[in-house]
């Protein structure tokens, strides 16, 4: 018996931390990990050059003003040697973050696509498909950022800093300690904001995403929103989402401010300092100029990084958080990806439901309960039911989406779980309630990558799902392209293509779930004789749920379904002689159409 796992959460919540996010994108950068690792050795050759220049600068003073000529010559030759490594040493860090950071990004844009590509149903329809596309723009932007700029500017200056204090330390101790003053006063005030400031990060970047929601909605549902008069509340909901990023963004601007100010006053406090003690001890002869010089360069290294390190580690606590919300995309959960392929048995039904029940997650009562019925190989099944019982959950457990939390289900005489889900779908030709199209011509949307396909089979079943007529009426016939969400054809022909696109899948299963609800009457029952043509020629399996039941009055079998129940099972001359629910539904329909103002048909579909 099949049971359901407990649902995990696509996204799971992360406590801010820049190390963890720093350790986990190294990980995804897996072998390319060596580029930092040389951007990181140039940077310690840069900071040793940094103090062998301030070295020669004292000693080239010294020289000048002892008036030794052989030696200051010697020294600026020195001293271009230096320099020169050192632009060679900047040159390649630079170049070694940029292939890096690149390099990092596209390996985590493929693990990300590879990954939401295997999640289950359940992780699917968590997330707003805007909230997806925010992680992917703009988080993964500033993940660049972390990566790139802001972690090799953080380590090289640090480096550098540490260089620069050991020369000092090791020339004049007491002179050394004045540089770093102000030093603790930064790391406590860093310290005490970077938490906050990751999480004020994290959340400015979740309720952007939620703004970029709503625009989505507003964008893919224009029409709905044109018609029910709605821009005024999606403006004030987006106005809304807008006006907490921007208190959100308050916020971290006073704390990245105060973390400047602090920085600034600690890094020019020290320049004072040595200037006016420095000053004082050359003239009492107790250090040569050209130490108090060197001093001066190096108070370069050491202020700067204090007075940039605030500013500098609530940037990347900022980027800090994007990245956390990219990598945990990472850990969205995927479908399982084991099990086998079977093929069709002549000796199994081709589906079979044994006394299943399945409740949705969050959901308080079963979306079926006690399911059990058998679909033969070349059989045609329909299903019946009135709203909200159980139809379409049927479908989603054959497909692999849920687990029963009872029962099992079997194709092809083998339980679901022994099935590969890539192997299961393989088997079926499945057209949904919601159609779908890619933004690519007619024939791209019907052959969908399949290039063994000739003009003939595409025509061939462009015709059996009556679509050819409308086809060939659009501007560039089967070139024409659909649009967005195919916003450029009607919601009947749009139904035909996808009805089209499933005759050419090469399965052996065709699932329909009310696939011509947008069809008129008689353009429906044209393509239902057509569907039941390709079955009769083919030998399909099909499943059905039905949108009207005079459309399957023809089925083999008839399955009525009532609050996720099987209630009655026969042909449609045995249902309506029982005169029981499949009865009252067929007459209630009748009598809707009676009282309906006939549609009238329509090759070019129903707009």
């Amino acid at each position: 018996m099949a049971t359901r796992t407990a649902p995990a959460q696509a996204v799971s919540p992360a406590k801010p931390s820049i190390v963890k996010v720093l350790r986990q994108l190294l990980r995804v950068a897996g072998t390319r990990s060596y580029l930092l690792y040389t951007s990181a050795l140039a940077g310690l050759l840069m900071s040793a050059t940094a103090v062998m220049s301030a070295d020669l600068t004292a000693r080239l003073t010294n020289s000048m003003l002892a008036r030794d000529l052989a030696a200051f010559m010697n020294l600026i030759v020195l001293a271009v040697l230096v320099r020169l490594g050192q632009t060679l040493l900047e040159g390649l860090q630079e170049y070694m973050n940029g292939k890096f950071g690149h390099e990092t990004i596209e390996q985590l844009r493929q693990g990300i696509a590879r990954r939401l590509s295997k999640a289950t149903a359940e992780a699917s329809s968590q997330e707003h498909s805007g909230q997806t596309l925010s992680r992917l723009t703009n988080d993964l932007g500033s993940t660049q950022s972390l990566l790139q700029a802001s972690v090799p500017g953080f380590f090289t200056g640090c480096v550098q800093a540490g260089f620069a204090l050991g020369y000092m330390l090791w020339r004049h101790w007491v002179l050394a300690l004045v540089a770093v003053f102000g030093a603790p006063a930064v790391f406590t005030i860093v310290r005490r904001l970077s938490g906050p400031v990751m999480s004020i990060a994290k959340a400015g970047q979740e309720t952007l995403a939620k703004a970029n929601e709503i625009v989505a909605e507003g964008l893919s549902g224009a029409e709905m929103v044109r018609s029910f008069g709605l821009r005024q509340t999606l403006t004030e909901s987006f106005n809304k989402r807008t006006g907490e990023w921007l208190g959100l963004m308050r916020r971290y601007s006073r704390m990245a401010s105060l973390a400047a100010a602090v920085g600034f006053g600690a890094g020019f406090t020290p320049f004072v300092l040595i200037f006016g003690i420095g000053g004082y001890m050359v003239l009492r002869g107790d250090i040569e100029m050209g130490v108090l010089f060197a001093f001066f360069e190096l108070l370069n290294y050491v202020s700067f990084p204090m007075e940039q390190l605030p500013r500098l580690l609530t940037q990347m606590a900022a980027e800090g958080a994007s990245a956390q919300r990219v990598l945990d995309l990472l850990d969205t959960p995927v479908e399982r990806q084991d099990g086998a392929d079977f093929p069709p048995d002549p000796r199994y039904p081709a589906i079979e439901f044994r006394n299943v029940t399945f409740t949705y997650p969050g959901g308080s009562h079963p979306a079926l309960s006690g399911v059990s019925f058998k679909v033969n190989l070349g059989e045609t099944v329909a299903v019946v039911g009135s709203s909200g019982s159980g139809k379409s959950t049927l479908f989603r457990l054959l497909l692999g989406d849920h687990n029963p939390d009872e029962g099992e289900v079997l194709v092809f005489g083998h339980p679901l779980h022994e099935w590969s889900l890539t192997a299961l779908r393989s088997h079926f030709s499945y057209v949904s309630q919601t159609t779908y199209l890619f933004p690519f011509s007619v024939r791209e949307n019907l052959k969908l990558g399949d290039e063994t396909l000739g003009d003939d089979r595409i025509q061939a079943a462009a015709r059996l799902a009556q679509a050819d007529g409308f086809i060939q009426s659009l501007p560039q016939g089967y070139e024409t392209p659909v649009g967005e969400l195919g916003n450029r054809i009607s919601g009947g022909e749009k139904q035909r293509l996808s009805l089209a696109r499933a005759l050419l899948r090469p399965a052996h299963v065709f699932l329909l779930d009310e696939a011509t609800s947008a069809l008129d009457y008689h353009a429906e029952r044209r393509v239902i004789e057509g569907i039941w043509n390709a079955n009769a020629a083919q030998d399909m399996t099909i499943l059905v749920i039905a949108h009207r039941l005079s459309s399957v009055q023809h089925a083999d079998r008839i399955l009525v379904l009532e609050s996720g129940r099987p209630v009655e099972s026969g042909t449609h001359s045995e249902l309506m002689a029982e005169r029981g629910r499949y009865y009252h539904l067929y007459h209630s329909e009748q009598e809707l159409d009676e009282t309906s103002t006939p549609a009238t048909p329509s090759q070019g579909g129903e707009r």
